[in-house]
């Protein structure tokens, strides 16, 4: 057996430097896999933000889409029917009265 740098055989340097190199590739992959990781959550952030907007944009187009339901019934208006019904939404109005709406027909709004 031949002695490499006084104390360690030659078998032992080169298990070493295998080891060192090993955890080299192993720390090159740790920051590869660190910087993908951090994109992907980037991508996800981004579109955990749009899923939210659009939940609350879609409150907000509910609640317009029944006030112009209950504006074309109200004033009878034709136009607002007909451009509701163009973007499928069906607007049926019900004939019930209530003790709140003397006189009144309340309406619904069916989007398709």
């Amino acid at each position: 057996m031949k002695l490499l740098r006084g104390t360690l055989l030659t078998w032992q340097y080169w298990l070493l430097t295998a080891l060192g190199g090993a955890a080299f590739v192993v720390a090159l992959l740790n920051i590869y896999l660190f910087q993908d990781s951090r994109s992907l959550r980037e991508e996800i952030s981004q579109r955990q933000q749009y899923i939210n907007q659009t939940i609350q944009l879609s409150r907000l187009n509910n609640e317009l889409i029944k006030s112009l339901a209950q504006l074309a019934v109200t004033n009878q208006d034709k136009q607002i029917s007909d451009l509701l019904t163009s973007h499928g939404i069906v607007v049926t109005v019900n004939n019930t009265r209530s003790t709140e709406q003397k006189g009144g027909a309340s309406d619904g709004v069916n989007s398709n």
